[in-house]
């Protein structure tokens, strides 16, 4: 998990070092089970989408610091609950390229189709808001 924190981070460096015309904005996603739901993914935005300044920046890097990690992975809960973030928060007028990064620890132990994690209407996947201290 440590890679992961240190990619991640630098991707949001990077990120804001270099669209400065346009801030970009980045969000974080978090998909584990946890002690809670071990049976179903629990997949969280834990950072709403942020325009990277300063002060963004430095948020979002605590999030992502903040994130540990728990038994099970549904990579596609993740994925969904992100395009779902990315396309429910377009600024009218402003055409931006839409990206999804994916970080893990492991592979994935759940998916949608499996019928071990599904989406928000299912019983076996469960979207919340987090507060980036989310377990």
């Amino acid at each position: 998990m440590v890679a992961a924190r240190i990619a991640a981070n630098t991707f949001v460096d990077i990120i804001a070092e270099n669209l400065t015309a346009v801030p970009a904005r980045v969000g974080v996603v978090q998909f584990s089970t946890s002690d809670n739901y071990p049976n179903r993914a629990v997949t969280s935005l834990i950072a709403p989408l942020t325009i990277l300044d300063s002060a963004g920046v430095t948020s979002v890097k605590s999030t992502i610091s903040d994130i540990t990690t728990d038994e099970g992975t549904c990579h596609e809960c993740g994925i969904d609950l992100a395009n779902k973030e990315l396309f429910s928060n377009v600024i009218p007028g402003r055409t931006a390229q839409k990206m999804v990064i994916l970080l893990t620890d492991g592979r994935a132990h759940m998916t949608i189709a499996s019928g071990n994690a599904s989406d928000s209407e299912s019983e076996n996947c469960h979207y919340g808001q987090g507060d980036g201290r989310s377990k």
